[in-house]
């Protein structure tokens, strides 16, 4: 490691720069600020002695120009004086350490091992910090490509906005000869964690797919699973079976705004059991609701933080207004919606099926 000095003596620097490769540092040193201020510029120490009285510029007012430069530089200030606004104006521009004048051997030693000390771990901060974030963004791309596979069909359309890396909100959906199967879901944070538990929301409810289980028993699992085994979270979802042949819509609504059933103009909202949350309480009681759904009908989920339950009815209500009314439309004043809320960098979910 390689420490420089700047001061305008050479008396300072010469002995400083002894003290400095006694304890097995380099050391490089300038009595010229600017020529010091170049050297810095290229090779950004981690580690600087300032003078703060030097002839052409006081040391307090290169130090922000430096730290800007270099974060990580722990910057020693150097004086004889022991003017106290010196001190504070240094400390304020987030010098590390002061050296006072005259200086010995002890009090040099003791600077630098601190410096030192510091400059590693910031820079071990900052590496974890970046090694977090890339943790964040992969798990965010996971997240994205299987937890929000965009939809945009004749019959159907699901599509997101995220705030930040991560986002609370889920959905899943399965289609066969005989029934579509659907479940959309929000965690009550979006930290990456959320991701993980989104999945086993996920497995969980293919049981409904592949066992025959009742909805509602599925999500009496995945509510004991959450409580009794993660017990860090919580979930507010609507899932459903629509059944092709016989036109019978059976769901599940737990914590989320009501889902719209929409048929001729004619709004319905599917409302149950608002009160329970997954996750919060064992062995809740969930009911499952079942409902004759008519030829081209339209089911909207809307998931958004940042709308009262009113105001997302209110949207949709005004949606159902428009002349000709029909999925392609409500389909585009969607996207509109959402393009408007990834201005803002806001969380929201759209999905909306014709049934």
């Amino acid at each position: 490691m390689e420490i420089l000095i700047i001061d305008d003596s050479i008396e300072v620097c010469e002995s400083l720069s002894l003290l400095v490769e006694s304890f097995d540092y380099q050391a490089k040193y300038f009595t010229s600020t600017k020529e010091g201020l170049s050297y810095f510029t290229s090779e950004l120490n981690p580690i600087l002695f300032l003078d703060i009285h030097l002839p052409d510029s006081k040391g307090t007012e290169i130090l922000p120009y430096l730290k800007e430069l270099s974060p990580f530089t722990q910057v020693i200030m150097i004086t004889g004086e022991t003017d106290i606004s010196n001190i504070i104006s240094s400390f304020k521009n987030h010098a590390s350490d002061f050296l006072f004048k005259p200086f010995s051997i002890d009090s040099v030693k003791t600077a630098i091992s601190r410096a030192d000390k510091y400059y590693k771990i910031q820079k071990e901060n900052f590496i974890y910090q970046e090694q977090m974030d890339y943790n964040i963004k992969f798990i965010s791309k996971i997240q994205k490509n299987i937890l929000f596979p965009r939809i945009d069909s004749e019959k159907i359309f699901a599509e997101f906005n995220s705030k930040g890396q991560n986002s609370g909100n889920f959905y899943y959906f399965y289609e066969n000869e005989n029934n579509f199967y659907s479940i959309i879901g929000n965690i009550e944070n979006e930290e990456a964690t959320s991701a993980l538990v989104a999945l086993l929301s996920i497995s969980i409810f293919k049981e409904c797919i592949f066992t025959g289980k009742k909805i509602s028993t599925v999500l009496s699992e995945l509510n004991n699973q959450i409580y009794y085994q993660i017990n860090l979270h919580s979930i507010t979802c609507f899932a459903y079976i629509f059944d092709k042949k016989t036109k019978k819509l059976s769901y599940s609504l737990i914590g989320l705004a009501p889902p719209v059933l929409i048929k001729n103009k004619e709004l319905i909202y599917l409302t149950q059991n608002r009160e329970s949350i997954l996750g919060v309480m064992p062995n809740i009681d969930i009911v499952e609701n079942e409902i004759l759904i008519e030829d081209n009908s339209i089911l909207a989920v809307i998931n958004y933080q940042a709308f009262k339950e009113e105001e997302i009815n209110s949207k949709i209500s005004d949606l159902t207004k428009t002349q000709n009314f029909d999925f392609e439309i409500l389909k585009k004043e969607a996207k509109d919606i959402l393009d408007s809320c990834s201005l803002n960098d806001e969380d929201i979910l759209f999905f909306i099926q014709k049934l």
